[in-house]
């Protein structure tokens, strides 16, 4: 009979992943040579800038490991690495800018967080350098896919409210005070452009 080994109260990553690690490398488990198998491959972005991570990290490697897996099941050649030729900028709102002009001036392509900059003269600059050095931008607005966002903008195509001159809007959601708790900087005009430019 084997012996039960106690369970450590707190997770030591050290103690399992370490040789899980070296288990993956030794079986080639991120390598991938390109045969007859129809190719999928998911890139994994790199962490944010503060290192900080989230129940949304979580769920995107929840996601990418279930595709993965299901691309094999299904018989192709499937392949999950991590990305290294770009740089994922979700730090302070007032210092993006200057990250990810940093980055372009580098040749490395950039996924910007909310928003892209803190004026416009910034975002036209970072649009403007990224296509002289040939280096691409994304910047990510997660509202925009709300199903509320989506249903207003399908109202809006189809002509629902006739030809629209000028409007006045008024946003309904917001964060508690946690959110902000979590970072001095966030709701600072300095840092954030005030509580509602960082939404």
């Amino acid at each position: 009979m084997s012996e039960k080994k106690e369970l450590s109260a707190k997770y030591n990553p050290a103690e399992v992943e370490d040789k899980w690690y070296a288990w993956w490398t030794e079986h080639k488990c991120f390598h991938s040579e390109p045969n007859e198998k129809e190719p999928y491959t998911i890139v994994i972005p790199p962490p944010n800038v503060t290192g900080i991570l989230h129940m949304g990290h979580v769920l995107n490697n929840t996601l990418n490991d279930v595709l993965i897996r299901k691309a094999r099941m299904d018989g192709k050649n499937a392949c999950w690495i991590p990305g290294t030729d770009h740089a994922s900028i979700a730090t302070e709102s007032g210092i993006h800018a200057e990250i990810a002009l940093y980055c372009i001036d580098h040749g490395v392509n950039v996924i910007i967080e909310k928003p892209m900059a803190m004026n416009m003269d910034d975002a036209e600059e970072i649009v403007r350098r990224s296509e002289e050095k040939g280096v691409k931008v994304a910047a990510c607005h997660q509202n925009r896919f709300n199903v509320a966002i989506q249903q207003m903008r399908k109202a809006l195509e189809a002509g629902r409210f006739g030809k629209i001159s000028h409007g006045s809007i008024h946003v309904r959601w917001n964060r508690d005070h946690s959110y902000y708790d979590q970072a001095s900087w966030r709701g600072t005009w300095a840092q954030d452009g005030g509580c509602l430019m960082n939404q």
